[in-house]
């Protein structure tokens, strides 16, 4: 039982559901910006389902990815956990943990519909994501053995994720939201593209033919240069606007670091730089929608 639990655990990504848990947090945030106070208990309403949500994905990439993630070097943010290649675990435990934590975030969904929380549209957003994340790495889809992975997540948590906290406060959907979004979703897709690097020769052995296995060196620093410089020129064009000045200003501790983390993609095997230049993003981010409110 312990070494399950200690399986379960290391396959959950703990890291990554805090990241999803502080995307989360900035749709809310948006939404407070906007001029609707922070509900606490809706928070916690949205919040359980997208977490179970999160949860089933990552057990069922374990158990797609098993035999990429047992040529490659496990880290923070790629190679997956490690577990399943370590022998702490079958994948049939990886698999049925998928199924348990889909059908938990499902409950807890229905129980949020049912009780009123959550609104129809909103729980679309949910259901599309939570089907994306599913599409993702099995079959029949595989969208990221096909080479859709680092725009699928561009999507999933640049975009649909905040404005998924964002309709868990506000109870609507916004246009605005999508596009004041996307310069952040543009940065996510260069991140991706910055951990696929790192497992780029296993998935190519396995045939797990991501969009950065797809490609040469030189039009995978093309494509990174280009959508970050594309995500940071965009913004100014949405302050006042779409986006508040105190937002925008807040990304530009970001440039150097994402300038740097380009530099180095595809000439160093780790995803370290980019990874450090979200890192630092966020939490400015996150301080600059508290201020704009």
């Amino acid at each position: 039982m312990k070494q399950t639990i200690i399986a379960l655990w290391g396959m959950a990504r703990p890291l990554l559901l805090l990241i999803a848990t502080t995307i989360y947090l900035i749709g809310g945030l948006i939404a407070n910006a906007f001029g609707v106070p922070l509900q606490p208990d809706a928070f916690v309403w949205g919040l359980v389902p997208l977490l179970f949500s999160v949860l089933s994905a990552h057990y069922a990439n374990e158990y797609a990815d098993y035999e990429t993630d047992a040529l490659t070097k496990s880290t923070p943010f790629s190679g997956g956990s490690g577990v399943l290649p370590r022998g702490i675990a079958s994948r049939r435990l990886a698999l049925a943990a998928a199924w348990i934590t889909l059908a938990l975030s499902l409950l807890a969904m229905l129980a949020a519909l049912w009780a009123g929380r959550i609104r129809p549209d909103v729980a679309l957003v949910w259901v599309t994501g939570t089907a994306i994340s599913w599409m993702y790495s099995l079959p029949p889809f595989r969208l990221a053995w096909r080479g859709w992975g680092e725009a699928v997540n561009a999507v999933l948590v640049g975009i649909l994720l905040p404005l998924y906290g964002y309709g868990v406060q506000t109870g609507q959907l916004d246009w605005a939201v999508i596009i004041g979004c996307a310069p952040f979703a543009l940065l996510i897709f260069v991140l991706v593209m910055a951990t696929n690097w790192a497992d780029r020769e296993a998935d190519t052995a396995v045939g797990k033919y991501t969009l950065t296995a797809r490609l040469p060196a030189h039009r995978l620093r093309l494509l990174y240069g280009t959508a970050a410089f594309a995500a940071f020129v965009v913004q100014p064009f949405l302050a006042g606007t779409i986006l508040p000045p105190i937002v925008v200003l807040s990304s530009l501790p970001a440039v150097p670091l994402v300038a740097w983390a380009g530099i180095r993609y595809t000439r160093i095997h780790s995803p370290l730089p980019t990874v450090i230049a979200m890192l630092v993003l966020l939490p400015l981010q996150i301080a600059a929608w508290i201020l704009a409110a």
